[in-house]
């Protein structure tokens, strides 16, 4: 899952260590994103916050371990 805690990402964006996107995902009205991670393999992946221009806003990594 994810939370936007400043509420201005308007989507999430989720790569792999490739810089392949694997999806983009829209911020719900309560500022949430439940993403399911059992399509994806064991790994390290990145993912980015943009606003509604695009703008990116901030940007992490996750491990997937199955």
């Amino acid at each position: 899952n994810f939370e936007i805690k400043n509420g201005e990402a308007n989507s999430i964006e989720v790569f792999d260590l490739y810089g392949n996107k694997i999806a983009s995902l829209a911020v719900n009205k309560n500022n949430k994103i439940a993403f399911n991670i059992q399509q994806l393999a064991t790994g390290t992946y990145l993912y980015r916050s943009l606003d509604a221009n695009g703008k990116m806003l901030g940007r992490g990594k996750f491990d997937v371990v199955i």
